[in-house]
């Protein structure tokens, strides 16, 4: 038993070197290289089981270092400076970066931030068992090279933000929505790393976009109703395009100033009441266009289920949203806005009633109502 475990020992070291060869070649990383997320899962699974294997066998007491010494050699080997600051470059090159300030598409990859993830999950690794994989402590300088490229990245992500905000025409609202998503998860990861100044810093830069957003998309809405022209119309599109992400960016917002961070006042402070009642009330309005559209592509005949369904889903989603943030801010939505949305139903109720698939699409209807708590004058 004790040598097959030893033989098993060996041979998850032999697929550890394997693995950083074909991973971490030995020439120079080109500056167009592609950092692949199942590379480096890969081999912080094996370092798991290094370290798993190697546990099991020092409790049991019959660890040989002697029957392994030339592979354990060729890790500490590999596990050299060179390497390191190729993971780490990794590291800083995928953490999720805006969309809107880099022409780096490979940064840019579904799910967000999975490469980062996965190469700081093999950087915590190695540094937890700096001993073990190398056979002396962790260098300083480490912590220090990290340091630098993150900073690097967030000032250059600042200075991008910086002249967004003093640009004269209006950001594009579904890319600054996705670039919340990936802040957020930057924060997540900058957290892992224990980066506290950088986590604060992205914070900052959450909430100023955060900002930015709601008010770009409150402004694109307020322009339609002002003049709805083609120009403002496409606009006005956007939104509600990206009407479900920057929901949920606004609560992930909220989230992180009311509860993870209670008494950070970056993240509160950029999204105030005064920002958020104006978009709840712009997303009140857009509510009330998303009936009218439906009611008018009902009246032409060119109504389509599948897209009743999902604005209806949209609808549904903003309005339970505005209710739950606008509450506790005292912005009352039971009272006129509830009042028209319930008159744009019973419209869009009558219109639907003409239609080809009027059973089906009635029953839509009432259902998405009964989920928004919305029932229909009798």
């Amino acid at each position: 038993m004790t040598s097959k475990s030893m033989e098993d020992f060996g041979s998850a070291l032999e697929d550890l070197l394997a693995d950083m060869a074909q991973i971490f070649p030995a020439d120079k990383p080109p500056n167009n290289h592609v950092f692949i997320a199942a590379d480096y899962e890969r081999l912080a699974d094996d370092i798991e089981v290094v370290v798993a294997l190697h546990g099991a066998l020092s409790k049991q007491g019959v660890f040989d270092p002697d029957l392994v010494q030339d592979r354990m050699s060729a890790l500490a080997y590999a596990l050299n400076d060179e390497l390191m600051r190729r993971l780490f470059r990794a590291i800083a090159e995928t953490l999720p970066a805006p969309g809107v300030f880099t022409n780096q598409p490979h940064i840019q990859e579904m799910p967000i931030g999975a490469t980062a993830r996965a190469a700081v999950r093999l950087y915590l690794l190695i540094d937890r068992h700096t001993v073990l994989l190398t056979g002396r402590r962790r260098r300083a300088w480490w912590r220090q090279d990290l340091n630098r490229r993150i900073a690097h990245l967030i000032g250059f992500h600042q200075r991008e933000i910086n002249k967004l905000l003093a640009a004269e025409d209006p950001p594009d609202v579904r890319a600054l929505s996705h670039d919340l998503m990936r802040m957020d998860i930057l924060v997540v990861l900058l957290r892992c790393l224990h980066l506290s100044k950088a986590v604060s810093t992205v914070l900052s830069n959450l909430g100023v976009t955060a900002r930015l957003t709601v008010n770009s998309a409150s402004d694109s809405i307020e322009r339609y109703i002002k003049e709805p022209n083609d120009l403002n119309r496409f606009d006005l599109a956007i939104v509600i395009s990206c009407v479900d992400d920057l929901i949920t960016v606004v609560k992930r917002v909220r989230e992180l100033a009311e509860s993870n961070y209670p008494t950070n006042s970056n993240v509160h402070g950029h999204l105030d009441k005064g920002t958020l009642e104006r978009f709840i009330k712009n997303l009140g309005v857009l509510i009330l266009k998303l009936f009218d559209d439906l009611t008018d592509d009902a009246h032409s005949g060119t109504i389509e289920t599948t897209n009743l369904e999902s604005l209806l889903a949209k609808v549904e989603r903003t309005y339970k949203f505005c209710r739950a943030v606008g509450a506790p801010l005292g912005i009352n939505l039971e009272d006129a806005a509830t009042k028209a949305i319930r008159v744009r139903a019973n419209v869009l109720m009558e219109a639907l009633a003409t239609t080809d698939d009027a059973k089906q699409h009635l029953q839509i209807l009432q259902t998405s109502l009964q989920r928004c708590q919305l029932p229909t004058d009798e």
